[in-house]
């Protein structure tokens, strides 16, 4: 048989890092796990950028470690850069950064139907623990989330719902993040190519990912009306 056609007929999806650090597509997580440690930048170039407030740019980076503490368990800790968000502590820097962490975990199930999985995006503002409403601020990626994917040969459909933080706060988004259904699909092609399609709930995203040799990646695309780029290094454990 062609090595290329073989190559088609046994690829299939990769578990990889989104934009925040959860596997999954590209802002849409998925319901795997992953089971080694990923290390991943992304840069967006978007309107709707994770975080943007007020007089910020459309410019956001993320750095992101992600890996399983248990083996249907998923974490994932990212620094979101905000260019133009100044920190008052520190107003010399043009830029602030924002520590978002996010768990996921997935049922345990062996079997050829979907996987589900459960999640929460940055559960913990930056003051959470004030007591002061005024303090108490929300970035707008707090998201709680039920999610289903389901792998057919070098197809993989994923569809979920997600609650978001709605409430106004001090600072914040103009949208929750991930509010409401959300989906997508992967389609895995020869060479390590995947082509990505999904709607977050605010925005039809797409984009490419291509897994390299010794766990290396690439992953570009169209992500909330914007351009991102990123690149990946996964190590196993």
């Amino acid at each position: 048989m062609n090595p290329l056609v073989a190559a088609f007929l046994t690829a299939t999806p990769s578990v990889d890092a989104s934009l925040l650090g959860y596997s999954g597509l590209m802002n849409v997580p998925s319901a795997h796990t992953r089971q080694d440690l990923g290390l991943s930048f992304r840069w967006l170039d978007a309107p709707e950028a994770l975080l943007q407030f007020t007089g910020t740019s459309r410019v956001d980076r993320m750095y992101i470690v992600s890996g399983p503490f248990l083996p249907f368990l998923e974490g994932a800790i990212g620094f979101v850069q905000v260019i133009g968000w100044v920190d008052p502590d520190v107003p010399l820097l043009p830029y602030a950064v924002h520590r978002a962490f996010d768990l996921k975990v997935r049922l345990p199930l062996d079997w050829a139907g979907p996987q589900i999985a459960a999640g929460v995006i940055d559960p913990i503002s930056a003051n959470f623990l004030a007591s002061d409403s005024k303090l108490n601020t929300h970035y707008g990626l707090t998201t709680f989330y039920g999610v289903a994917s389901q792998r057919l040969g070098p197809l993989e459909l994923t569809a979920g719902y997600g609650q978001g933080d709605t409430s106004p706060g001090a600072w914040g988004r103009t949208k929750p993040f991930l509010h409401g259904p959300f989906g997508g699909a992967v389609w895995a092609r020869p060479l390590g190519l995947e082509v990505m399609a999904e709607y977050d709930g605010a925005t039809v995203n797409g984009g490419l990912r291509w897994k390299g040799p010794w766990g290396w990646g690439l992953q570009g695309g169209y992500v909330g009306g914007g351009w991102s780029a990123g690149t990946s290094l996964g190590v196993p454990l």
